[in-house]
């Protein structure tokens, strides 16, 4: 960790930031649910449902990974992103066996 030292300040900017990433993605994700919800539920539903349904889906997957990816940059900033040791970990063991099968 880096001996870098933020004011309450920084650190409430970043917390204001990502609450208000967070709360634009979820917001997001929640009103496209409720659509592919409703539509499913639709007795008079059109016959490209499962399409919309699936373009629905692949927009959930998208936002999220860009609100996950926001949400790490902006923690990152005062240092405080978040790493998965474990992910680590099998990203390291995945690398060291590729390695084994090129040699």
């Amino acid at each position: 960790m880096s001996e870098n030292i933020h004011t309450i300040e920084e650190l409430r900017d970043v917390i204001t930031s990502i609450d208000a990433l967070s709360q634009q993605g979820f917001s997001q994700i929640r009103s496209i649910a409720s659509l592919s919800l409703q539509a499913l539920e639709s007795p008079g539903r059109s016959v490209n449902t499962c399409e919309d349904i699936a373009s629905a889906l692949l927009a959930i997957r998208g936002i999220s990974e860009m609100i996950q990816n926001d949400i790490n940059c902006e923690s990152g900033s005062v240092e405080g992103a978040y790493l998965d040791q474990s992910m680590l970990r099998r990203f390291d063991a995945r690398r060291a066996a590729e390695n084994i099968f090129k040699n």
